[in-house]
């Protein structure tokens, strides 16, 4: 009859019956597999894991505070030093700035041939400069030693030998005439 309807190949429902049971034995041996038979013990391992893992990252934690801790101590010491060491050049800059006020108003009381000059300090080096002694020995420098003098007060020299004496002598407080 399924012939002369043409409806194709049947289903076998004996074999499907036999197939479903050889299944159904299968799941029935799903506890004896190591993951359901040991669940206990995987269970433990796992815990243990979860232990190890967040010690790990209790240690680590701890570990990058102290860093941290650490690291910032260390910046605030170089922090005091720094501000230590700027407080220093900053008090010798001053030091250098009010001795070289005072030895150019020195310099600039009645500036004569005879007048004592007053030595100046490098403004880097805050080392004192030993100038001639006297404003006529000044005016008689050779053009090499004006330029040496420059130089040892930290000044940039300009570029004629006119122009260098006159930067020497204002910078040490002698209005140039």
């Amino acid at each position: 009859m399924a012939e002369a309807l043409n409806l194709g190949e049947q289903p076998d429902f004996h074999a499907m019956g036999e197939h479903f049971t050889g299944l159904s034995a299968e799941f029935g041996r799903f506890p004896n597999l190591a993951a359901i038979q040991n669940t206990d013990a995987i269970l433990a391992a796992i815990g243990q894991l979860t232990t190890t893992i967040n010690n790990s990252v209790q240690n680590l934690r701890t570990e990058i505070r102290t860093s941290a801790d650490n690291l910032r101590t260390e910046l605030r010491a170089d922090m005091d030093n720094l501000r230590t060491e700027l407080r220093a050049e900053l008090r010798a800059d001053m030091q250098t700035l009010d001795y070289n006020s005072r030895a150019r108003v020195l310099n600039s009381i009645h500036p004569t041939p005879t007048l004592r000059l007053h030595p100046l300090k490098n403004t880097t080096t805050h080392e004192v400069v030993p100038l001639p002694e006297t404003l006529g020995a000044l005016d008689n420098l050779p053009a090499a030693d004006v330029r040496f003098y420059l130089e040892a007060l930290g000044q940039t020299p300009e570029q004629t030998a006119t122009a260098r004496k006159v930067q020497l002598k204002e910078f040490i407080g002698i209005k140039a005439s």
